[in-house]
């Protein structure tokens, strides 16, 4: 099922407006999560932390709370070390909220926080019930620049509380954008229960962003240097 008839009420500006909200949400969402989840299992030691609550995740996947593609992400087949850069949103909080200790929120993991709720815990359900809220109104009615920036708002202090940077929100709003394929996440999401696939994330492009950049500064720099010891020399002849 494709995305042209699942939001008929978008005009062109509101659809680029949508997927913007649905890349905010996959990319600076996953992000985001593996930040948390990173400071209970730093990197290193995420296959023996894995390893020592295999019993409670073996119990989680019996119950289908965790799927085989999760599990095999987790213990991968072939003996590589897990990491939380495969991790994606739906793993990562089932994660966070069974193996790194974090106290359930004040209406539970299931359901909604209320809005003056603006503990860690509360911002990580949010982090997957924007998802449903940005369905909502995109399929209701169009995403006006209003309404955009209200829920950009809302979302960008829900991630920069969990620990992403200004650097990132602001490379995810101006950065170029796929629209069908952040349309079609969206609408997987929620109406197929399909969490968005795990690449590149926004740090991941940031720092390739950043690194032509940095190449520029550092040769500008070398080249001062290298007339400032030309100068020298001809001083000392």
């Amino acid at each position: 099922m494709t995305t042209t008839g699942s939001f008929p009420r978008l005009h062109s500006k509101g659809k680029e407006y949508c997927a913007k909200l649905a890349r905010l949400i996959a990319d600076g969402g996953t992000e985001a999560l593996r930040k948390v989840f990173n400071q209970f299992h730093p990197p290193g030691m995420i296959t023996s932390n894995l390893k020592s609550q295999q019993r409670l995740l073996q119990n989680l996947s019996t119950r289908g709370v965790i799927t085989k593609h999760q599990w095999d992400v987790l213990f991968p087949p072939g003996g590589e070390p897990a990491s939380s850069r495969r991790f994606g949103i739906k793993l990562l909080t089932v994660l966070i909220q069974n193996v790194c200790g974090v106290a359930s929120p004040v209406r539970g993991w299931g359901n909604k926080p209320r809005k003056n709720d603006s503990s860690k815990q509360a911002n990580i359900v949010r982090v997957t019930y924007f998802f449903s809220d940005i369905y909502e109104h995109a399929s209701s009615r169009d995403i006006d620049v209003f309404h955009y920036f209200d829920y950009w708002n809302k979302i960008a202090r829900t991630l920069l509380s969990l620990g992403i940077s200004t650097n990132e929100v602001e490379y995810l709003q101006n950065a170029p954008i796929d629209t069908d394929k952040y349309l079609q996440v969206l609408f997987n999401w929620v109406v197929l229960g399909q969490e968005p696939c795990v690449q590149e994330t926004s740090k991941d492009l940031i720092e390739k962003r950043q690194i032509p950049i940095q190449d520029k500064l550092l040769g500008s720099i070398f080249q001062k240097q290298e007339r400032v010891a030309n100068r020298e020399k001809v001083c000392l002849t």
